[in-house]
């Protein structure tokens, strides 16, 4: 799910505000844990993960002749947040932030004078380096090494209108 808020200070240029959420989540149940003591925990494992960016974003349009129709592309740089309630019989929950950049290539199909049908890829970039561990009742701040940094890159497609001229 995502939002683009763009303002065309001439007919190529524009600048904006890009917002985009990301959300996966999964599930495995019956699991077993073996504990310090030799006993052993049964329950079940799973992840609700939350990815969002937010920042500005730059955009050149070529329009087509007939002006209905256009070419966009589109380039942000800002923050990702990082989200992920995990279950490993008992809860937890892992956060981290970084920089991202996100590179948008886009068609708009003008359905009317003020409003298109557009599609959209668009790559999404950033590295986690590092993230909190809360576990309810003590959060451990964790750093990565170079050969553990987490991907939070991705690519999308996407369908929507667009308003305005």
């Amino acid at each position: 799910m995502g939002a683009d808020l763009t303002y065309f200070l001439n007919e190529p240029i524009g600048a904006g505000l890009k917002f985009g959420l990301f959300k996966s989540s999964n599930s495995l149940s019956n699991i077993y844990r073996d504990n310090a003591d030799g006993s052993r925990s049964y329950g079940s494992m799973s992840d609700d993960v939350s990815v969002f960016f937010i920042g500005p974003a730059f955009t050149t349009r070529i329009m087509a002749h007939d002006k209905r129709n256009a070419f966009l592309m589109n380039m942000a740089l800002g923050y990702i947040g990082y989200s992920n309630d995990k279950v490993i019989i008992d809860k937890y929950k892992m956060t981290g932030n970084t920089i991202g950049l996100v590179f948008d290539l886009g068609y708009d199909f003008g359905l009317s004078e003020n409003l298109s049908l557009g599609v959209q890829v668009s790559m999404i970039t950033g590295t986690l380096t590092k993230y909190d561990w809360t576990d309810g009742f003590t959060t451990e701040s964790v750093e990565l090494d170079n050969d553990e940094y987490e991907s939070l890159s991705r690519i999308d497609l996407s369908v929507g209108l667009r308003f305005g001229k």
